[in-house]
């Protein structure tokens, strides 16, 4: 299945150019996360730390995409004049539509620019932008416009407070829909039968709530010649998501999206998964039986705290094992536990990590928490073998949660 990604539509912040009159510079970036715990989320033997630079309530997070579908330019994004740093990873050789994983930064201002790759900053497409970002806020720079023609412009959303505007709680999925499409005079978003956003014009977006789960979408800009370049059924899954179309003209219009996030603690978004809060008859993974071995292990205040990548089993993946067994495990608290370290790697994993560059193939080795190798390859294969066919999602605190349908019971 393929996800159709949607996000809360935002207010606009204030962009400022570089020469503009910014006093204050945060400090940039970090490369990878602090090794220094403030607190501790206890799991019995095992403990994760808490880091306190992937706090999206005492940080900010700032993701970018380059809107420009003929663009054959890879970019590499520039913070305070060096090169952003997320996970570990340079964000360079980032391809035109793919949006970044949001970088943690601290409450100020920063200056940030795009280039074409390996060219430095003396070549940016656009003036590096002092952009505003203030704690617990979520925001989206979006380049639209034609790199060829160098009429590139900046649109800077703050996520949060669209949301907030609009009245969405915690739960609700919230989408936000750009209009990167030069020619076009309008852009209507519809979901499972309700028309989102109406009319949206070029450089601009349209928030709104919609239900997860599968639906019919229908995607149409509006122009001399008008298209409609979806109308299918799909699916969303829970969490906000950016939704991007992009031209530069309405015949070759394509989408973009980002991963889906959730303000929620880890247990709350596995509970969105209830058949009851998706669209009606939507074929979604559920996660009762996950959620009950969390309980049941003891390991609640780890799975809701530490920033890790989680691959949880499905419930069908639980219904699939011999009977005899299941009902074994879900006796066993002390198997339960090493069940779920066995699918727990303890490390930030931001969207696009897990290849060289963001966007690229995937190829990164982990170890989960009893010690036993993970290799996970293209398409999310893991150890080589296909376990998953759902997407991510991205927690405030840094945590990634990628659903798998397939139980790893640990050797005795």
């Amino acid at each position: 299945m393929k996800r159709i990604a949607m996000l809360p539509a935002l207010l606009a912040l204030t962009v400022v150019s570089a020469c503009g009159g910014a006093t204050t510079r945060a400090s940039s970036p970090t490369s990878s996360p602090t090794s220094s715990p403030t607190t501790q989320a206890q799991s019995g033997a095992t403990s994760l730390s808490v880091d306190p630079n992937l706090d999206g309530r005492t940080r900010a997070r700032l993701h970018v995409v380059l809107l420009d579908r003929r663009s054959l330019t890879n970019v590499d994004l520039y913070v305070n004049g060096d090169v952003a740093r997320n996970g570990g990873q340079a964000q360079v050789n980032v391809p035109a539509g793919y949006t970044t994983a949001y970088l943690y930064l601290k409450p100020g201002v920063y200056h940030v620019a795009l280039a074409p790759n390996g060219k430095g900053l003396k070549n940016a497409l656009i003036p590096a932008q002092d952009v505003r970002v203030a704690a617990g806020h979520r925001y989206l720079m979006a380049v639209i416009g034609e790199t060829a023609k160098k009429s590139l412009k900046p649109l800077l959303i703050d996520e949060t407070a669209e949301k907030t505007q609009i009245g969405a709680s915690p739960s609700d999925p919230v989408t936000l829909t750009i209009n990167g499409v030069v020619d076009s005079t309008g852009l209507d978003y519809e979901w499972a039968g309700k028309l989102v956003n109406r009319d949206i014009k070029f450089g601009t977006f349209g928030a709104g709530v919609y239900q997860a789960g599968n639906a019919h979408v229908r995607l149409t800009v509006k122009g001399k010649t008008p298209k409609t370049i979806i109308d299918e059924d799909n699916y969303a899954a829970p969490g906000d998501s950016v939704f991007g179309v992009y031209g530069p003209d309405t015949e070759s219009a394509g989408v973009v999206d980002s991963g889906p996030t959730s303000e929620l603690a880890l247990t709350a978004f596995l509970q969105q998964f209830d058949p009851n809060k998706l669209v009606p008859r939507s074929q979604f993974p559920s996660f009762t039986t996950a959620l009950q071995a969390i309980n049941k292990a003891g390991l609640t205040d780890m799975y809701n705290n530490a920033t890790m990548l989680f691959l949880p089993p499905t419930d069908q993946a639980f219904a699939e094992m011999p009977k005899t067994q299941r009902d074994a495990l879900l006796a066993d608290p002390a198997a339960l536990a090493r069940m779920l370290r066995a699918h727990t790697i303890a490390a930030y994993v931001p969207r696009g990590s897990l290849a060289q560059t963001p966007g690229g193939p995937f190829n990164r080795r982990f170890t989960n928490l009893l010690g036993d190798p993970i290799v996970i390859g293209g398409d999310f294969l893991i150890n080589g073998t296909n376990v998953s066919g759902f997407d991510s999602t991205w927690l405030a605190n840094g945590t990634q949660i990628h659903p798998v349908q397939a139980v790893t019971l640990p050797k005795p």
